[in-house]
């Protein structure tokens, strides 16, 4: 018999068996190449993710240094104007403390030995160089002492929140400085017995925290970071933030504060990639903090190319210039800058160790890659032995029974046709069913809550561990793969389901031999077969992938509630699509005094005083994507509204586009700075403008009338004779006529009108749109109501009245001030023709 259609069969699946071969290492190999490639992509994005967090970490423990140095800074000059201010009832914090500085001969001064009965944890130390009885006999420093002093109660709260915080002070360039904690000089320079006072007062001077505040080196005022250095009062090595103080155009100091280097130690701990060398680096190349290498915080820091492995050395320049990740001669480097402060924090880990680290991830992917390919060995010699030879023999048995004459399966008789083609498609059938996924079924009810499979594919065999020519019929079929209680609760919903002629859809877990190996979902239609019983046909599927992402869903949900609840601020998170709040976390919730169920139940809006700032934070959000310090009124649950500074940005939340909302009350910060504003624009007597803040709105008036060629006209009004109620009534009594007069004014000039007082008993007003005709009217109008009035004084009433010069506005007046000294001669006119008279000249 010819042997070659077996040989030419064999040579073919030679030819298949071998290509394929070929090509699944190919795939293999790609697959392997790209999984390591994806691998080292990760291992590359779980570092930056690390280096990100600990620098978003250090940023925020960072954040409050800049904003303490502005209050030292605005609350120096706010004493400063306070020491020299005339009728002044604020008394200054510690001004007593000045009787107790002990003079140290010619060398210098200290507050060494403050009296027992002060709580000394609420003073700081004062120490200078000179005489302190010399300096404090000048008006002007003694000005800047009682100021400096005045800071202690803030450093002191100060301190208090900010534990890392290790000296607070304000230096000054007459060669002082106010340092809070209190410290004794002779602890601070016990180590150098033979420093002074005023050696350890200058040596501060000459450090660079001193010397970048000064015009010199800082034209603009602005607050700065300086390099690392060693604490002049023997704390370590230190890192400061300062900010220089100007008073009427003249440098005074600075204010600043210092933090320790191994403050920072905490952001440099070990990496998960124990090779790596992670390490915070300020713009002249020190490392601040280190987790290699020693953590030197006394003498001088370590500079970083001492931390580089030999291979970097050369390249330090470039590694302090990258902005993002690079490789070196075989090492990765990331490095990020800081937002807080002008240094970087940079990982560097060798491309071994991170291959090395990558390749414990990587095993078992590795490990399923070569049993695949031992696999594909074991299965073409199985294939060889089990298929390849008996299909040769029947395709030889094939060819003698056609060469013999036998009819071919094309020419089957039409008697076996019927038979054929049922077989045909049960074949058929079973080839798509056997490609569902789980396993199609159907199912009759024998006996109540007894129920059997009639039908079953394949697939049924990975739930029930039987296969499906042996599960038809058998009852307890369903104990092998569901729990008892599971396996009740599943005949009561079939049984529902026959009852009310309604399709079943039931999830439950399952397993074998007491072991839970995952979920399944049911889902069937019943119907009624040629014999009236209920069947119901459907499909049973595999849906564990399915719970396990749900899990893992709920799971990171959890997670992020958990450290949400967990802020130090307040949080909402609100859904974009109807605005409602959708997460508010417990410090949210107290804030807005509302319990955490009643807040998930409202509106976003609900909470703002006005919409449209919350519309103009959602359209900013929309541009960037991100917002940061916006101000805004919102309003709790009992209709108390308040002040709040917030930061949001956009997120996923439960699979729906929301925005995720930061904000803290500053509701006592906006009241500082009207109180402020207040204190730097009016007269603390009267409450009307002070005398610069007249000038200033004066001024823009004068230009307004220029601009649009309007008249205006001023007005100096002196009271007559205050002198003489001074002596004859005390000056309580002319505080109150001084007060009188200018309610008086106040409320007769109208609301355009600028009115301040610019002496002790003299004031001025400004009238603009008004000629100077109608500034007279005005002025006698003025004259009359003030003559008429009355100031009582132990029973007695008090009368005065005023002298008024008047001026206009004349095309050949340069400035303003030419206006206001005809004004002032026309008052000069007044006095001397009797007072008590309108003079406009």
């Amino acid at each position: 018999m010819d042997q070659a259609p077996a040989q030419k069969l064999t040579q073919q699946y030679n030819r298949i068996t071998i290509g394929g071969t070929v090509i699944m290492l190919l795939l293999v190999s790609v697959l392997f190449y790209g999984q390591f490639q994806e691998q080292q992509k990760h291992h590359t994005e779980m570092l930056q993710d690390q280096l990100n967090d600990r620098l978003a970490a250090m940023d925020t423990f960072l954040a409050g240094t800049p904003l303490y140095i502005e209050q030292m800074h605005l609350l120096m000059t706010y004493y400063l104007d306070m020491a020299g201010a005339e009728n002044n009832d604020t008394p200054l914090p510690h001004p007593g403390m000045v009787d107790h500085i002990t003079q140290k001969d010619d060398i210098g001064f200290t507050f060494d030995n403050p009296p027992r009965r002060y709580d000394i944890t609420r003073y700081g130390n004062l120490m200078g160089a000179g005489s302190f009885a010399e300096r404090y006999a000048d008006p002007l420093k003694q000005r800047e002492i009682l100021a400096a002093i005045s800071l202690f109660p803030l450093l002191k709260a100060s301190h208090e929140a900010m534990p890392h915080f290790s000296w607070s002070y304000y230096q000054s360039a007459d060669e002082f400085v106010a340092i809070y904690p209190w410290r004794s000089t002779r602890d601070m320079i016990a180590d150098q017995p033979d420093r002074t006072v005023g050696d350890l007062v200058r040596s501060a001077i000459a450090l660079d925290l001193f010397q970048l505040g000064t015009p010199e080196k800082n034209r603009d005022g602005a607050s700065y970071w300086t390099s690392a250095y060693d604490d002049p009062a023997g704390k370590g090595l230190m890192i400061s933030h300062g900010k220089p103080v100007f008073w009427q155009d003249r440098f005074l100091g600075v204010v600043a504060t210092d933090i320790k280097l191994n403050s920072l130690q905490h952001y440099t701990e070990e990496l998960e990639a124990p090779s790596s060398i992670l390490t915070i680096v300020d713009g002249q190349g020190h490392a601040l903090s280190s987790n290699k290498g020693p953590r030197v915080y006394t003498g001088n820091p370590l500079p970083l190319r001492d931390l580089l492995p030999d291979a970097l050395k050369p390249h330090e320049a470039e590694i302090m210039a990258l902005d993002g990740q690079a490789l070196f001669l075989g090492h990765l480097v990331l490095r990020r800058e800081s937002t807080a402060a002008p240094w970087s924090m940079i990982v560097i880990i060798p491309r071994q160790a991170l291959y090395r680290d990558m390749l414990f991830g990587f095993a078992g992917y590795l490990s399923i890659l070569l049993g695949l390919c031992f696999f594909l060995i074991i299965l073409y010699v199985l294939l060889q032995r089990r298929f390849l030879r008996p299909a040769l023999a029947l395709t030889d048995l094939i060819r003698a029974e056609a060469q013999d004459g036998h009819s071919r399966a094309s020419d089957v008789p039409d008697i076996w046709r019927p038979w054929f083609d049922k077989v045909s498609d049960t074949f058929a059938l079973k080839t798509v069913t056997a490609n569902l996924p789980g396993a199609v079924f159907q199912v009759y009810r024998q006996a109540p809550r007894r129920f059997s499979f009639r039908f079953a594919t394949q697939g049924i065999e990975q739930f029930s561990g039987v296969s499906d020519s042996n599960i038809t019929g058998d009852a307890d079929i369903w104990s092998q793969f569901l729990p008892d209680e599971e396996r009740r609760r599943l005949f009561q919903e079939l049984e529902n389901s026959q009852a009310q002629n309604r399709p079943i859809h039931f999830e439950t877990p399952f397993g074998r031999n007491g072991f839970r190996r995952g979920w399944i979902r049911l889902s069937a239609n019943p119907r009624h077969d040629e014999r009236g019983n209920t069947v119901w046909e459907g499909l049973l599927l595999d849906i564990t992938d399915q719970k396990n992402a749900e899990w893992a869903l709920r799971q990171s949900e959890e997670r992020l509630r958990s450290i949400l609840d967990a802020s130090l601020f307040p949080i909402v998170i609100t859904r974009e699509s109807d605005k409602r709040i959708v997460f508010i976390n417990d410090r949210g919730s107290i804030l807005l005094e509302t319990r955490k169920d009643e807040g998930t139940d409202s509106y976003g809006s609900d909470y703002w005083v006005n919409l449209e700032d919350r519309e103009n934070m959602i359209a900013e959000i929309t541009e960037k994507g991100l917002v940061e310090d916006y101000e805004a009124k919102l309003v709790k649950k009992n209709g108390e509204a308040f002040w709040a500074l917030m930061s949001a940005m956009r997120m996923n939340y439960r699979d729906q586009p929301c925005v995720l909302i930061t904000f803290n009350d500053i509701t006592r910060r906006k009241s500082l700075e009207e109180e402020l504003k207040e204190l730097a624009t009016t007269d603390s007597l009267t409450g009307v403008y002070n005398r610069r803040h007249f000038y200033q709105t004066a001024l823009a008036e004068w230009q307004r009338a220029l601009r649009f060629e309007q008249p205006i006209s001023a007005l100096m009004i002196d009271i007559d004779h205050f002198k003489r109620v001074n002596d004859q009534y005390g000056h309580s009594t002319g505080d109150a006529v001084i007060k009188t007069m200018a309610m008086i004014c106040n409320e007769s000039l109208r609301t355009i009108d600028v009115f301040g007082r610019i002496g002790g008993e003299e004031f001025c007003a400004i009238l603009p749109n008004t000629n100077k005709d109608t500034a007279v009217q005005v002025a006698e109008r003025l004259r009359k109501k003030i003559a008429s009035a009355e100031v009582t004084r132990q029973g007695d009433a008090v009368r005065f009245t005023i002298s008024v010069g008047v001026a206009g506005k004349r095309d050949t007046d340069g400035a303003l001030e030419a206006m206001i000294e005809r004004a002032d001669h026309n008052l000069y006119q007044a006095k001397e023709q009797g007072r008590n008279q309108v003079v406009s000249g």
